[in-house]
């Protein structure tokens, strides 16, 4: 049976691609892993110009805040097709297919993540004791509830950051309803969800001394997702208007003024990072500045002018944002493989190099993490992801 093609589907599906969100998505994921690596090696970058010299130290301690930003990101993403089809009055997205497109996108990467450490390395290492010790483990991250236990949040024996995962597939399975409610009253809807986002990080950290196991729980991300969400339609509306060179500019100067208030965010949440009490207090506090911040650079450099935009959009950002979901999965896993068990590079020290400072391994390490990394990016992504993805859709377009 020949596939149908619903014409509003070949609508949507000719929607230009957007070069800001390929630039914003890859560059969340390179200083993620910055900042997953500089924990193996504890290399500290930094660079002179002129008589001055500058760090990337605030960047490299809180590289884990951008994954704030990948969710306010991913909210944007979600709902834009739903925004787009009531302002062009087409029919909403259907539900049923929003979670096939969902679940072809990832689930093959994230079940590779998952059992390919647990087969060839957890089991054979010996770090389980028993099916019981291995259910415990494997049942939260088969159920993307991983985040709700100390073991699998803390303590993983599998892929320490697919919480993210988790955390995103909670949010897919309420996203319709909160994409309906958007559709008919946007206000009280960003309000709602803002007021629980902000509510529930006031709750925790009043209530609960330790917030690591609470402060990244999806309702903690409500108003992450409503920024995106608010920034999709106000995209969609503008995207309407005829550009003008004054809109450009001041939609480049707004760009440039957005990476600086981040920048600020960064240096801010550096200095609270010291211990673990002030680490937490201040995700919990710039969370939402910063992912408001982050979907006004999304919004106007989209609109800037096109050589400022084409720094973000071109086909380097654009690959490093086709394979930056397997990179995101494997970087920090294979990070801690190369330093710990394999020791490769090879280092002089018996264990931790890191804290003597060893070089040239700090260095070299840094580029095998990127360089490993990368390559394993691109073959999951194109010899697994994606042909199970594009198996997947014939056959839904097959039914």
């Amino acid at each position: 049976m020949e596939a149908s093609v619903n014409p509003t589907d070949t609508k949507r599906a000719n929607t230009p691609r957007l070069m800001a969100a390929d630039g914003l998505r890859a560059l969340c994921v390179l200083i993620i892993a910055l900042y997953h690596f500089w924990q193996q090696s504890w290399l500290e970058l930094s660079f002179n110009i002129g008589a001055r010299t500058f760090t990337l130290l605030p960047l490299l301690r809180t590289g884990y805040i951008f994954v704030d930003i990948m969710l306010m990101l991913s909210g944007f993403l979600l709902y834009l097709p739903y925004a787009r089809a009531k302002l062009d009055g087409l029919p909403r997205p259907s539900t049923k297919e929003f979670f096939a497109k969902r679940a072809a996108r990832i689930l093959p990467g994230y079940l590779l993540g998952v059992f390919v450490p647990l087969l060839f390395f957890a089991i054979p290492g010996g770090e389980y004791h028993g099916a019981r010790d291995i259910a415990s483990d494997l049942a939260p991250y088969l159920t993307f509830t991983q985040t709700w236990f100390q073991k699998t949040y803390q303590h993983s024996r599998l892929n320490a950051v697919l919480w993210t995962v988790g955390v995103e597939a909670q949010a897919y399975v309420l996203f319709p309803l909160a994409a309906k409610a958007f559709d008919r009253r946007p206000v009280a809807s960003y309000t709602i969800m803002t007021a629980i986002g902000w509510a529930y990080r006031l709750t925790i950290w009043r209530t609960i001394p330790d917030l690591t196991l609470w402060v990244n729980q999806l309702p903690s991300f409500a108003d992450v997702y409503a920024n995106g969400m608010l920034a999709a339609l106000l995209f969609a509306r503008w995207r309407s208007k005829r550009s003008t060179v004054l809109e450009h500019t001041l939609c480049t100067l707004g760009s440039c003024a957005a990476m600086f208030c981040i920048w600020r965010i960064v240096c801010l949440q550096s200095s609270l990072s010291w211990d673990r009490v002030g680490l937490h207090i201040g995700q919990a506090a710039l969370r939402f500045p910063l992912t408001a911040l982050g979907a006004v650079w999304l919004i106007t450099t989209e609109r800037a002018f096109a050589g400022f935009r084409f720094m973000f959009g071109n086909k380097l950002w654009r690959w490093m944002s086709g394979v930056s979901y397997a990179f995101y999965i494997w970087h920090q896993w294979l990070a801690v493989k190369l330093r710990a068990d394999w020791r490769f590079p090879p280092y002089q020290a018996v264990e931790n190099p890191q804290f003597v400072s060893e070089q040239p391994w700090q260095t070299l390490y840094m580029i095998t993490c990127f360089v490993v990394s990368l390559n394993a990016a691109a073959i999951v992504t194109y010899l697994w992801e994606q042909p199970i993805a594009n198996l997947l859709r014939r056959n839904r377009h097959a039914r």
